[in-house]
């Protein structure tokens, strides 16, 4: 989410128009979840919770503790676990 907020701003900042920099990015590879449905609500200034991070917290736990007990190390997973919860 903080890329995609940040690419929106480095598009406004370079005079070019967040709309057409959204159509642009959000089809195929670069494309998310996230930027087709979060950021047209950013750009009309909705700034309204679209997840709550308690959630995803949670949801990482969850997922950090069963790969834990099936022996699998998820190094990536953990250190952004790590980081949230500092």
């Amino acid at each position: 989410m903080i890329g995609v907020t940040e690419a929106i701003c480095y598009a406004k900042k370079a005079g070019l128009d967040p709309e057409k920099v959204l159509a642009s990015i959000s089809g195929g590879a670069a494309g998310s979840w996230s930027l087709s449905n979060l950021i047209p609500r950013v750009l009309q200034e909705d700034f309204s919770p679209g997840f709550f991070i308690k959630h995803f917290i949670k949801d990482m736990r969850i997922a950090l503790d069963e790969a834990k007990q099936m022996g699998l190390d998820l190094p990536g997973s953990r250190w952004r676990n790590r980081c949230i919860s500092n």
